[in-house]
């Protein structure tokens, strides 16, 4: 009986090799579908992994500033080239005359980015200039 039931087994899978010959279909569909499914699967996991990088890396950034990061894309380790990058590539995508179909929400956009721009370097700039990002101040060394 086991013999019987693998030879029709064996058969069915012959039959349908015969028909996606027939058609002009071989195993290279199957096998591509596998592969977009396991590229698909390795990109959500990547996607999945940076999210959690970049949910980490925004928890030493002060929470007003956290939007800015995020809608210029950038981690809280940027650099001032990265935000400069970051700044033009976006400025570019959403500038008013490359969008005319969309002029309004585009200038909107716009308008976001420069002054997250403008928050996200400042911020810089107090952290280059030695300033605690609190705003707190240290008492002078004569006070001890």
């Amino acid at each position: 009986v086991r013999g019987a039931e693998e030879e029709a087994y064996w058969a069915s899978v012959r039959a349908r090799r015969e028909q996606r010959e027939a058609v002009g279909d071989d195993l290279s569909a199957d096998r591509a579908a596998r592969e977009a499914y396991a590229a698909a699967r390795a990109k959500r996991e990547q996607e999945a992994a940076r999210e959690a990088e970049e949910a980490l890396s925004f928890s030493v950034l002060p929470d007003r500033l956290r939007p800015f990061y995020k809608l210029l894309e950038l981690l809280s380790d940027a650099t001032e080239t990265d935000v400069r990058k970051s700044y033009r590539k976006l400025a570019l995508k959403y500038h008013p005359d490359k969008n005319p179909k969309n002029q309004e929400e585009a200038k909107d956009q716009f308008n976001r980015i420069a002054v997250a721009y403008e928050a996200v370097l400042a911020h810089m700039a107090t952290l280059l200039a030695g300033d605690t990002p609190t705003g707190a101040q240290v008492a002078p060394p004569s006070c001890y």
